[in-house]
């Protein structure tokens, strides 16, 4: 009798550790969906990577909701919030898994949240293509700062600019997330969170 018991219970514990593993496996593919590799860098590799650069950042924000203010979060855009290097359709790019969640927790919590890309748009009287994008991945958007026609400043000035601009419309930049240093440097932004670009192989 024992003995019949001691297999029941190993066959449980055996069924429950692969449901388990197949519920990891499933989570995995889920957020790599619609992602291929790009130049030899694995798509969940990445993924892990950014979670690892992001892994303050979800308290971070909690405790400074909770000091109150006038509060925003900037993300870069490709391969920030955007998986585009290693989109297989460009006309559907998935969202970076920990990205979204964070900017899906800004907007639960009440910061506001701007995009600062380097992707030109000359148009006002239509959304443009970047904002259908991120509305199409799942991720919230507030305002989006594009390089406008004429723009000839670099990347950091052109940033670093816009993050200016959004102070001077009274808020806190309390957390800029980017993949390369021109989304970061230059101040403006009590954090910053440098994901990973792999010397400059990503966007």
């Amino acid at each position: 009798m024992q003995s019949r018991i001691a297999r029941l219970v190993l066959t449980a514990v055996a069924m429950l550790m692969a449901c388990t593993v197949l519920g990891a496996g499933t989570a995995t593919a889920a957020r790599t969906d619609g992602m291929q590799t790009y130049k030899g860098i694995d798509p969940e590799r990445w993924l892990r990577d950014v979670d690892t650069a992001l892994s303050t950042a979800s308290a971070d924000m909690s405790g400074r909701v909770a000091q109150g203010g006038k509060l925003a979060i900037v993300f870069d855009i490709d391969d920030t919030t955007l998986a585009t290097d290693f989109a297989i359709d460009r006309d559907n790019i998935p969202a970076v898994d920990g990205s979204l969640k964070l900017a899906k927790q800004a907007e639960q919590s009440g910061v506001a949240i701007f995009y600062i890309t380097n992707r030109n748009y000359a148009s006002t009287s239509k959304p443009s293509k970047t904002r259908i994008a991120l509305e199409r991945a799942g991720l919230p958007v507030h305002t989006i700062y594009h390089r406008t026609p004429g723009d000839s400043r670099g990347k950091q000035e052109m940033k670093t600019a816009y993050r200016v601009q959004i102070e001077d419309d009274g808020y806190t930049i309390i957390q800029n997330v980017g993949n390369n240093w021109t989304d970061l440097n230059g101040g403006h932004a009590e954090r910053t969170y440098k994901l990973p670009d792999y010397d400059g192989t990503l966007q």
